[in-house]
Parts: C-alpha cells; structure tokens; sequence
C-alpha cells in the first residue's frame, strides 16, 4: 500500500475518532487510520495530526474549509515560484506538456504542505498560472509552451547542471563524490527550491573574488570517541549523555588564505582544567562560548556575525558569506537585518538538503580537521599506555581544545581550494598538489594499540574519522520566539562555576613567573642550536617571545621597599 499525503478532512476525522475512543493508543490510531482510509502514514503523522497544532480543525467543517482554504491560498504563490523556476531550468522547457507541469504542481504540493489537502490544479489554474509569469502557450499538437525568463534574472549555460558535475579529482580521501549528472532530477531527490538557490548562489559567488568568499559550518566533535565505541555520544557505562564533546564552528575563504579562529562551544563556561592549568580562554587561538546543550545557539551566531562583520571591517574589504540554513544561522541573520545591519558581508543560504554535496566546508575540510585531531588523539593514547596512564582518564577538554587549534591550522590551502573547486562554487587557480591524509598514520595507531589489547576496533577508519553523531540535525520546526526563548534560557543554564567536562583528570599547575619563562625559552633555544636539523624560522619565534616576555618583566610592578622602623640601620 503506497504511502499518501493525508487530507485536513482525514485528520479532523482522525482527531474526533480519537476523542471518542480515549482508551486507545496511537499506534492503535494509526492502525484504524490505515485500515479506514487505505492511506499509509508513519506514526509521527499520527502523532503531529493529534497535537495542539491542529485543534483548529476540531470545531466543524465549515472551519475546515476555511482552514484549508486559507493555507491553499498562502501557499499557492510559493508553489508557483518554485514551479516557474523548474520550467525555467529545464533543459528544454518549450517542451514540458501541460500534463506534466500539473503533476510537478502537485509533487511541490506534496513535498512543502504535506498537512494540506492537494488542490486539483484544473486547466483553468495551469491557465492563470502561465498568464501571470508570461509563459506564452505554442500551437503544437502536443500543447507545450515556450518561457521567456525575465532579462534581469539571466541563467547562463549548464549554471545548475555544473553544480551537480561529479567529482572526478578529490582533493584528498575525506570528499564525499557528487552523485552522476546524467542522473534524473526531480522534485523527490533534490527539491526545487534547493535548485533555485543553487543558481542564486552561483550567481553570487562570481560576483566576488575566491579570497572575497567565505563559508562558515559547525560539527560536533567527540574529543574521547575510540575506534573501539559504535556509538560516540553514548560511552558512559550509566547511558548517560556524553558530555566528551563540544562544537566547532569554522569558516574559510575560497583560496584559503583566510582560515578564521575557530569558534568552540562546551557545557562549562571556566572547565576545571582550563583553572587548574591557570590558561586564559582569551590567550587561545579560538573562541571559547559554553551553554547547558554545547551548541552554537542564536545568541551566540548573532555574536559571531557581528565580530566577522568587524574583521571584514578592518580588512577593508566587502565579502560573501556562504551559511547553511541551520534554524540558528537564519534567525541570527534574521534579528541582525531588523536591528544591526551587517555592513561589510552580504549573506547567501546553501539549502541543507544538499549540505553534503555544496558546502565546500562539509565536502572535505571539516573531515580533513578530524583526520588531522584524531590522529593526534590517538597518538596521545599510544603515549600515555607506555608511560602505564589511562588516556581516558588524563584526557582533558583543554587538551582537546588545543589539538583542535592545531588540526585547523594544518589543514592546507590547497585542501581548501580543492574542496570549493570540487562543488564548483568558485573561480580557483589550477589544480595544486593534494594534502596527504592522515588516515593510513591513523590506522597503523589503531593496529597498534590492537596489538596491545588496548582496544578492538568495531568501526571502519572513516566512520572513525568522521562519525555521522557529529553531523549537527535540526530540531523540530517552532516559531522564532519559542526557539529564542529556549536558546536564551540554555544560555543563561551555562555552568560558570569551575567544572569538569566529563569524566576526566586535572592537574593544578603553577603560575609560571616571567624569570622561569625566560629560562625556558633560552634552554629550548639551545636545544635547537644542538639539533643537526636545527631550524632557523623556530629559533626566531623563540627569539621573538623571549623578546615579549622580556618586556613584561620590565613592565611589570616592583615590590616596594619596606622600611623597618622599628630596626633601622645604625641603631
């Protein structure tokens, strides 16, 4: 029995049902409901019809009627935009018939107001509709029609169909591959909306300069996930939440000459490791935010428009921001158009459901940064095994937090401009060599820590790598104010207090004073003097802090000399 679109007159039905018989459950519901409609539906169906949501449709037909109507009416000239866009972006659109544009209509129906009873999309409508966009009808036996897109919106050439190309050189294992052009394209594989704003977004991007456009994406990252764990957002043996983990948000430009400080949000606003270390957040290369759900919430994306906004600012440069539409980026951008405007970068959605396949972010970098992290993750478990330490026990959050700094600086320019070059959303230079991946290092620490019965590997090293928990998933639809309020109050549940991430060690280190720091300094310098490959670009960063911390000691305050007036001199 194929699955259907439910009617608004089967849910009021299906709500009076359920009123009348209270002693049933929902899945007994979704079993009447298929049995007197021989309509498939999925329980989540069942579960939205009988919400709050739709108690409109509980006081009578008439309402209904109105209820329906209204919803047809509002969502109509959206259906139309959509649908005029398809026609437009065929390859030949003089010769989509009649019959197959109304069966488009009611597949973009179906697809965006699923809640709502599908209209009949007579001749009358397809008639009114080709009168209101200019499609001018030709006289053929077979009753197609020729577009005349308008002159101010012009689409060159293979625009879109160059955006779906397959990737035939990835820039390194970490790319996912492009599904083939030749594939069919229709409204249940890639929506028609997503196609739109592809073209809007190519469009904007060749307005610009690669070092001009940026892209900005978050992912989770298990800072404790093993190979030897199927799951990485559950290792507690209670079944507890894993609180190992934190989210990161990076951005680059297209030629990668620009990677920004990453943006880390964790559960702990000052971690205990952080205080016990005596390290300054603000002295990392990165931003460090905390909230009670580790997530990059509306309030803290408004935050960071804003200060990406000013870096553009003092680069004296107009750029292009290229976001995903996570609910928290368009609210930010949304709350920002209405009181703050961004003066300096002007802003293009990437629609989601292609996320994988468009964001140059997602289609290597952000897996090349997790190759590079854990790499150094499971080099330190190798390490602290022989020196007879549990690394899940001193493994830290501050730790990680540095290894992820370091992770994003190694990845190369050229991984960058392989991967925008890859979903074709720039104009880039010639191919350039390809950054090696580190996943053969990671799986020789994998065997390695296998051959001490340290772990048993239960998860490929891809999967490993890049495991699909870390893919931020939206939340379910609610109105802006809800998801402010919510957002706020997850921010304000932050934890100041000095605590620890998860189950983790810490050790209280001393204040180190400028005079011991110095000494330090000037050992290592020796030590690389000492060395046959001794590097002279590592010297003269160490030359450059001794010559730093230096001028700290000398600016920092003298202890006052105490007179003893009780023991003077001489006396």
């Amino acid at each position: 029995m194929p699955r259907h679109t439910i009617t608004t007159q089967q849910r009021a039905l299906l709500r009076d049902y359920a009123r009348q018989n209270p002693h049933l459950k929902q899945t007994q519901l979704r079993q009447w409901f298929i049995h007197t409609f021989e309509h498939r539906v999925s329980q989540s169906t069942i579960s939205e019809s009988l919400s709050a949501r739709y108690a409109d449709l509980d006081s009578g037909n008439d309402q209904i009627y109105y209820e329906t109507r209204k919803r047809r009416e509002k969502t109509l000239p959206e259906l139309e935009e959509i649908l005029f866009n398809w026609i437009r972006l065929a390859e030949h659109p003089e010769d989509i018939p009649d019959a197959d544009i109304a069966e488009k209509a009611r597949s973009i129906w179906v697809s965006t107001e699923s809640d709502a009873e599908v209209p009949p999309f007579s001749r009358g409508w397809l008639h009114g509709f080709k009168k209101r966009h200019g499609l001018t009808t030709k006289k053929r036996k077979d009753d197609n029609m020729q577009v005349s897109p308008p002159t101010d919106t012009p689409i060159s050439e293979g625009a879109i169909d160059g955006l779906l190309d397959p990737v035939e050189h990835a820039p390194n294992s970490f790319v996912r591959p492009l599904p083939p052009a030749s594939r069919p394209l229709d409204i249940n594989r890639f929506d028609l909306v997503a196609k739109a704003q592809l073209e809007t977004a190519k469009s904007r991007v060749q307005q610009y300069a690669p070092m001009d456009v940026y892209n900005c994406d978050e992912t989770r990252l298990y800072w404790k996930y093993t190979p030897d764990l199927a799951d990485p957002s559950n290792i507690s043996e209670d079944g507890s939440e894993n609180k190992a983990r934190f989210t990161a948000l990076f951005c680059c430009n297209a030629d990668g000459s620009d990677k920004l400080q990453p943006l880390f949000v964790g559960y702990a606003a000052k971690p205990r490791s952080f205080e016990a270390a005596k390290t300054n957040p603000r002295a990392l290369d990165c931003v460090w935010k905390a909230n009670s759900d580790a997530s990059v919430t509306t309030p803290i994306m408004t935050e960071w428009l804003l200060a990406f906004d000013d870096h553009m600012g003092q680069k004296n440069k107009k750029a292009l921001l290229l976001l995903d539409e996570l609910t928290a980026h368009k609210d930010a951008v949304s709350l920002l158009s209405g009181s703050t405007p961004l003066r300096n970068i002007e802003i293009c959605f990437l629609p989601t459901i292609l996320k994988m396949k468009l964001q140059p972010l997602q289609s290597g970098v952000v897996s090349a940064f997790k190759g590079h992290y854990r790499k150094l993750w499971l080099q330190y478990m190798v390490d602290e095994y022989e020196e007879g330490r549990s690394p899940l026990r001193s493994m830290n959050v501050l730790k990680a937090v540095r290894w992820s700094i370091q992770a994003w600086g190694n990845i190369s320019p050229e991984t960058i401009i392989n991967c925008w070059r890859d979903v074709n959303l720039s104009i880039l230079p010639a191919a350039r060599p390809k950054e090696p991946s580190p996943a053969a290092a990671i799986a020789n620490l994998v065997l390695q820590l296998a051959a001490q019965g340290r772990l048993q590997p239960v998860v490929a090293i891809e999967r490993f790598i890049n495991p699909d928990e870390e893919e931020i998933v939206e939340k379910p639809n609610i109105s802006l104010i809800e998801r402010l309020a919510a957002q706020y109050a997850v921010q304000g549940r932050a934890r100041e207090e000095h605590t620890c991430e998860s189950d983790e060690d810490y050790e209280d280190l001393p204040l180190i004073r400028n005079k011991d720091a110095i000494g330090l300094i000037d050992s290592l310098v020796t030590y690389e003097e000492q060395q046959e490959d001794g590097l002279h670009s590592v010297i003269r960063v160490l030359t450059q802090l001794r010559e730093k911390v230096q001028q700290r000691l000398r600016e920092q305050p003298k202890p006052r000399e105490h007179t003893n007036v009780f023991f003077a001199a001489g006396m």
